[in-house]
């Protein structure tokens, strides 16, 4: 026996119960449900039950439906009205679809204008964003070339300062030489002459005697070259009118002349020419190695 549910669907029971309604000969009504699953070979479960209940029903309805005769002019003219309400039906359908396509259109036209403002702007702020970020790049470029140059000036200030400074040491130092030379000419020249009598007795000779060993001990020296300021006397008095000195004082006292006026012309000569590196550029003016030292502007005075 075949279940209820081997079945497609429930028009084909409904066939089926119709068919055998017709091959019986019986009412719908008075089929017995049990009798009629038997006959087509179903088990009588609870959805069959209720297909054939609902087949009762509705063959029961339509069979006690009242025929109504309707002319054929009648039948015309609700064809018609049938037919003209359709084509209302179906103009404001079309209206109504139209509308809402147009409102959905026009929203959708609405945000698309509105994405590409929004987009126009993001746009332009890129745009902004990307020449704002060129232009700091420039001002990098720039900076770092500025900074470059100053290092590099830095650099070359450092070594025209050392090379400044080792000749404002040199020059000191000779500066020295010549403020210890000039002191101990001082000295000499301050010195008391000592009598004939007294050298002729140290020396166990003669004074005249003593003095011409020593003129002859005494080598030529070459001619002073004169200084460009005056040498201060024993009393304040110019070097011209100094005392005569022993001879042997003075042979001591003409070498360190020699040696004084070679190193203050030595000096005098040894300024920076245009070709050397270290010359001061810009405006900068050299420092007067004479202003640094104590000892030389006393002896300026």
């Amino acid at each position: 026996m075949k279940k209820s549910e081997d079945w497609a669907t429930k028009t084909e029971l409904f066939k089926r119960l119709d068919q055998l309604a017709q091959d019986k000969g019986f009412p719908p009504e008075e089929m017995k449900i049990y009798s009629a699953a038997r006959a087509l070979g179903i088990e009588p479960n609870g959805r069959f039950y209720a297909v054939a209940r609902e087949w009762a029903e509705c063959r029961v309805a339509e069979r006690d439906q009242p025929e109504v005769d309707v002319s054929p002019e009648a039948q015309t003219g609700f064809r018609k009205a049938l037919e003209t309400f359709s084509d209302d039906a179906m103009g404001h359908f079309q209206r109504a679809l139209r509308m809402a396509v147009n409102d959905v259109n026009g929203a959708a036209l609405l945000r698309i204008a509105a994405a590409e403002r929004r987009a126009s702007k993001e746009q332009a702020a890129a745009d902004e964003v990307i020449a704002s970020w060129v232009e700091t790049e420039e001002e990098l470029r720039a900076v770092r070339q500025k900074v470059e140059t100053l290092e590099r000036e830095l650099a070359e200030g450092k070594s025209r300062e050392e090379r400044l400074a080792g000749r404002l040491e040199e020059r000191g130092a000779i500066m020295q030489e010549q403020v210890q030379a000039a002191k101990a000419r001082t000295a000499i020249a301050k010195a008391p002459e000592p009598s004939p009598d007294i050298a002729s007795e140290q020396d166990g000779r003669p004074a005249q005697s003593l003095a011409a060993t020593d003129a002859a001990q005494t080598p030529a020296r070459a001619p002073e070259v004169a200084s460009d300021r005056p040498q201060a006397g024993p009393a304040g008095k110019p070097s011209g009118s100094q005392p005569p000195l022993p001879d042997g004082r003075k042979a001591e006292a003409t070498a360190s002349d020699d040696k004084a006026s070679a190193a203050h012309n030595s000096l005098r000569d040894d300024r920076p020419s245009a070709s050397e590196p270290d010359r001061p550029e810009g405006g900068q003016s050299e420092l007067p190695l004479a202003s640094s030292d104590p000892a030389r502007k006393g002896e300026d005075r």
